[in-house]
């Protein structure tokens, strides 16, 4: 499978493997090998980076053959300071080697609060 094709065919496969929030300070990390691992870290409350460091946390450059795929625009993320930058509002496939590893996918959602007098429905289409 060439690196263009996998937009829409890689969620049916893959199972859910946790979240990154941009909502506090909580490092998330991704093993990609015995040596190497992807920490995803929030900037801001709309941007975070992933950056990537050697088994014993050390920051270290990117793998070679390393693409962040913006999948709203279907092109590569460039890479800044040994960074990838991210938003919330897109979805993004992380590749190596041209093979996709884990993809990060925004859920698309608002939670509806109120009292609790609040009437709510959805019509379903």
């Amino acid at each position: 499978m060439l690196s263009t094709d996998f937009i829409n065919e890689f969620s049916e496969f893959k199972h859910y493997k946790g979240c990154f929030s941009y909502k506090n300070d909580n490092i998330y990390v991704i093993h990609i090998d015995d040596n190497v691992r992807v920490k995803i870290e929030r900037i801001t409350f709309d941007v975070a980076r992933i950056y990537f460091t050697d088994k014993q946390g050390q920051q270290i450059p990117a793998p070679p053959n390393t693409i962040l795929r913006n999948l709203m625009v279907n092109q590569n993320e460039p890479i800044h300071n040994n960074c990838f930058y991210i938003t919330w509002i897109t979805n993004y496939a992380f590749l190596r080697n041209g093979v996709e590893i884990f993809r990060l996918e925004n859920q698309k959602h608002h939670v509806v609060k109120g009292e609790l007098e609040l009437v709510t429905e959805v019509i379903e289409q």
